[in-house]
């Protein structure tokens, strides 16, 4: 998609990874929570009445609350790209991010900000990889429920 570029970082192993949709001007956008526990960065700023109007990057991650650090990195290839909503200090990346609970899949351990940075530096315009990668590496079902008792 021309004007947005997307990467994944992959890690089988922990069963998790990290996902990153960075767009070449600011974005507008919107979400929708579902779910009763959602972990979530600036999500708030895409409001209608909050006073940021534009995002620059959106960060989907495994790890749960844990993996809602690994956004750093993108907000540090952000700021090495000189890209964030101007401030009287510094340009600040507004990267809203969402993460999934996949600790029951594999090692226990979120994607961590040197892998988020992997993400954004693998990110291209014509990716159009699929499968369980990225922030879906360890995306499943039913983690929360108990086992089923014989």
């Amino acid at each position: 998609m021309q004007g947005v570029r997307i990467g994944h970082f992959t890690e089988a192993k922990r069963g998790t990874g990290v996902s990153v949709f960075l767009f070449d001007q600011p974005a507008v956008g919107a979400y929708c929570i579902c779910g009763s526990a959602p972990a979530a960065h600036e999500l708030n700023v895409m409001d209608l009445d909050a006073n940021v109007s534009n995002i620059h990057g959106l960060a989907f991650l495994g790890g749960s609350a844990f993996g809602l650090a690994a956004v750093n990195g993108v907000m540090r290839w952000m700021r090495e790209q000189k890209k964030g909503w101007p401030t009287p200090f510094a340009l600040v990346p507004i990267v809203p991010a969402a993460a999934i609970y996949d600790l029951g899949v594999n090692e226990k351990f979120p994607p961590t900000e040197e892998e988020a940075y992997q993400a954004c530096l693998s990110a291209s315009e014509d990716n159009t990889d699929t499968g369980r990668i990225g922030a879906g590496t360890g995306a499943t079902v039913g983690k929360l429920a108990h086992p089923a008792k014989r």
